[in-house]
Formats: structure tokens, sequence, C-alpha cells
């Protein structure tokens, strides 16, 4: 099987993100859950400003709105297919 898109890595980076929101208490949820969005989208080319933008976001809407501007800027994109990095 092909390694999931972009969009399907952010479709479940947010249901993670809900999930933990509806299980563990305010901004705990949210400091658990930064480790582990990055984690999504590793090997993404020219990352490290979005992803430093996910570590430090400390509001649910801020981090939803960074991994909706992931989806709009890598899309249909998959780590494994090396020849679509030079379309970014």
């Amino acid at each position: 099987m092909p390694e999931p898109s972009v969009n399907e890595k952010a479709d479940l980076a947010l249901l993670h993100l809900d999930k933990s929101l509806e299980y563990k208490e305010g901004k705990r949820a949210i400091f658990e859950m930064r480790r582990h969005l990055s984690n999504y989208f590793k090997g993404l080319p020219h990352f490290k400003e979005t992803r430093l933008s996910l570590l430090t976001a400390v509001e649910v809407d801020h981090i939803r709105n960074i991994i909706e501007d992931i989806r709009e800027k890598w899309g249909d994109f998959r780590t494994d297919d090396k020849t679509s990095i030079y379309n970014i």
C-alpha cells in the first residue's frame, strides 16, 4: 500500500486532536498532542518553520489552522514519492 498523502495525514491528525480533546482536560490535551502532530508530517520538504509552529501552538483553533495550511501547501504529496518533491 502507498503511504498516505498529506491530505489523508491531515484528516488523521485532526481526528487524533479531536479525540485527545475529548478525553483529556484543556491544555493538557494540546501539550500532549503537539509532539505527535509533527510526526504526522515527518519528511515533508521545507517543513521546519511549520513544524516549529505546530510544536509551540497553544490554541486549538491555531493548531487546526496550521494543519489546514499544511494540507493546502502539500496536499497530495507523499513522502515516499521522491519525484514529487520538486513540485513543491
